[in-house]
């Protein structure tokens, strides 16, 4: 695993009272250390390009430092694409299981988790590589847990626009959370290796759905800036386009990359 970028402020201080905030995927892993309302960023670093195995994993915690403090809350996030959602309805947790494997197959060696999101009446069931749940709960045994559909569909906002699509941009994959006012309509996670991929994707979402791609509103998350590639494709076909940023308050010459990067952690750092 590589770091790819990071933000160490030189006045940080510690004195117990901080939050981590982590997030695991199956190839990446991001981190951030803040005042205990969430508000204030102290420590953030985000590594990718590599597989989250224990070895990869236990790479990160030595090279690291702020990863083996005592904080006053942690939080963990899992970015698992293997992961469905059940209206609380239908829902029967024997059948857990049963859900991904229609759905994905086989899932290897993985540990099965669930969350029941109040506010959209729905049950959300992940399966997390087992060698990463167990890293995260043995060096975080009383951390918070969320995936990061439950988060960003916090943060989901009812509009009067056409519909909505929630973009987070990693390297290789996107999820997207497609809206319509306060509905939902789609939440998937798709692999991509050209911008070709992730404009195809998302036409198509549209297409299935009867957004219109000229009305659609579409946030921009992570690994994506406005002079890319990516951005240029979408631009030519999105009209509402936007980067949802970040709002920690970061002094400019502090910041190394566009706020939008580390929004989704910025997310888990301030979830309830």
């Amino acid at each position: 695993m590589k770091e790819v970028f990071s933000i160490y402020r030189d006045k940080a201080e510690y004195n117990g009272t901080e939050t981590l905030s982590v997030c695991i995927g199956n190839h990446h892993l991001g981190w951030a250390v803040t005042g205990q309302d969430g508000q204030s960023l102290q420590q953030l670093s985000w590594w990718g390009q590599g597989d989250t195995e224990e070895a990869g994993l236990q790479s990160i915690i030595q090279a690291s430092p702020a990863l083996n403090r005592r904080y006053a809350a942690t939080r963990l996030r899992f970015d698992a694409p293997w992961c469905t959602l059940i209206p609380a309805a239908l829902y029967r947790e024997s059948d857990a299981v049963t859900y991904l494997h229609t759905l994905y197959g086989h899932t290897g060696s993985s540990h099965i988790e669930t969350e029941y999101l109040a506010n959209w009446q729905l049950y959300l069931v992940y399966a997390v590589p087992q060698a990463g749940w167990d890293w995260a709960r043995i060096h975080y045994p009383g951390a918070t847990i969320r995936h990061s559909y439950s988060l960003a569909l916090q943060s989901i906002e009812s509009t009067a626009f056409e519909g909505a699509l929630a973009v987070d941009i990693r390297s290789n994959e996107f999820s997207v959370i497609a809206t319509r006012g306060n509905k939902l309509l789609l939440a998937q996670t798709y692999q991509y290796e050209t911008p070709a991929d992730v404009l195809y994707y998302l036409l198509k979402i549209c297409q299935q759905f009867g957004l219109t791609q000229e009305q659609v509103r579409l946030s921009l998350t992570g690994l994506v800036d406005a002079g890319s590639a990516l951005y240029r494709e979408l631009y030519q076909y999105f009209l509402e386009l936007r980067f949802r940023e970040a709002n920690w308050r970061i002094p400019a010459a502090e910041e190394p990359v566009p706020s939008h990067f580390f929004t989704t952690l910025n997310d888990l750092a301030q979830c309830e």
